[in-house]
């Protein structure tokens, strides 16, 4: 596909960004292994989510998220936080994953059950995501 002035275009790029993390969101998630997934942009927008948000405020997941950074940034060891997981009732877990995509910083936040293989699932998203241009 062409676009004005010469350059060429695949058909991935048509594509909105949002659309693409959703997809990859989708991807993984084998077996309703998420609740809920959102990601977030370092200044707190949502970029892409899956699953049952209109149950989950996202903004109480971003307030928990930001409140989690700063916890840690307390403890003063100066290395960057990857990941927060809380693990609740009922084999719930509430999991923030801090990474960089794009430049910027973003945060991934899921409601998930512990199923077998849910951190790999989300790594694999994780990479999946910094892919995507």
């Amino acid at each position: 596909m062409s676009v004005p002035g010469g350059s060429s275009r695949t058909a991935m790029e048509d594509i909105p960004i949002q659309a693409r993390i959703e997809a990859a969101m989708d991807t993984y998630q084998e077996g309703d292994r998420w609740e809920s997934i959102v990601l977030f942009s370092s200044e707190g927008l949502p970029m892409a989510s899956q699953g049952r948000t209109a149950e989950i405020p996202e903004g109480d997941l971003l307030q928990l998220a930001f409140s989690l950074l700063n916890a840690v940034r307390l403890l003063g060891d100066g290395a960057p936080v990857k990941e927060a997981v809380l693990h609740g009732g009922g084999n719930r877990i509430l999991s923030f994953h801090f990474f960089e995509a794009w430049g910027e910083p973003v945060i991934l936040a899921a409601i998930m059950t512990s199923k077998r293989g849910y951190r790999r699932a989300l790594m694999k998203l994780i990479h999946n995501i910094q892919q995507i241009h």
